[in-house]
């Protein structure tokens, strides 16, 4: 009786251990939504690793940027945040995309010149 009981008890650990291991299928990748960040980053014709997409604060910007399209702070931030994380270029892309996208944004345009004076001008050797 007592056998019986305990081997009861070890099994629904056992169930309830793996169900709640397993990943439900709503779920994404530590709660990012990973559909609406690569939308948005094919809207903005950037290409960026996941690693980098998918994490605060390139992650935060991307997803302003997929509920409000022409978020002028979102973009703002979102340049700065890929210049820091050593994304110069998409940064800049981002902006022209931007702008081409939400009527002519001159600070996007500002923003992309001066990512771009940034960059080095001798080839690497």
């Amino acid at each position: 009786m007592r056998l019986n009981r305990f081997l009861t008890c070890l099994c629904s650990l056992m169930v309830a251990s793996i169900a709640f291991s397993l990943p439900g299928t709503s779920q994404t990748m530590s709660g990012v939504d990973t559909e609406a960040i690569v939308a948005t980053m094919d809207r903005l014709s950037i290409n960026v690793p996941m690693s980098v997409a998918g994490r605060d604060p390139v992650r935060r910007f991307l997803e302003e940027l997929s509920r409000e399209r022409c978020d002028q702070k979102a973009i703002a931030d979102l340049g700065v945040a890929l210049d820091k994380a050593g994304y110069r270029r998409e940064a800049a892309t981002a902006h022209v995309s931007y702008s081409a996208t939400c009527g002519g944004h001159a600070p996007s345009l500002r923003a992309a010149v001066n990512i771009l004076l940034k960059l080095p001008t001798t080839p690497p050797q």
